[in-house]
């Protein structure tokens, strides 16, 4: 057999099915890793509270139009001190979900609320005083990553189906 007759007989690559299992896996994995972080969230509601100090809070600009910073994703790096039965703890979640998903407006209020010296109260697990947010529940954010990801798994299994019957039909 000849180089050229075997290159024939190769089978086409169906891009439809390959696109489809890359959404599912993605999409898959993300709906996976996202819905164990709303259920953490919402694990913070059953948690203990405890005075802290703020002694770190900036923002940082993350990504976007590099001429126009209104425009971007800022980050909000905290930092807090928090005492659970005269142990000391730090503190840099503000919340359980914390993402670099902010517009400059949402950062600005996050830092303004948290600044440097005032003291907030922390949410603490009982059973890991280590861990502490400072906002209970679940970031905005979180749950459109997770209607996003839970499309993009919908999308790759109607294309894997829809490529399964029309291969049934021409057989």
């Amino acid at each position: 057999m000849n180089r050229s007759s075997a290159n024939t007989k190769r089978r086409k690559v169906d891009y439809q099915l390959v696109v489809g299992y890359l959404l599912v896996v993605i999409g898959g994995a993300l709906t996976v890793w996202l819905f164990n972080a709303v259920i953490l969230g919402l694990q913070t509601y059953q948690w203990n509270t405890t005075p802290a100090i703020i002694y770190l809070s900036k923002s940082q600009y993350s990504a976007s139009s590099p001429t126009d910073k209104t425009q971007g994703l800022y980050k909000i790096d905290i930092g807090y001190r928090y005492n659970i039965d005269g142990e000391k703890y730090l503190g840099t979640k503000i919340n359980h979900t914390d993402l670099p998903l902010l517009r400059l407006s949402e950062a600005e209020i996050l830092l303004q609320k948290y600044n440097v010296g005032s003291v907030q109260v922390a949410y603490f697990d009982p059973t890991q005083p280590a861990s502490a947010v400072l906002i209970q529940g679940i970031n905005r954010n979180i749950m459109m990553l997770l209607g996003l990801a839970l499309l993009f798994f919908i999308v790759g299994t109607k294309a894997i189906r829809r490529n399964r019957i029309s291969t049934q039909t021409r057989l």
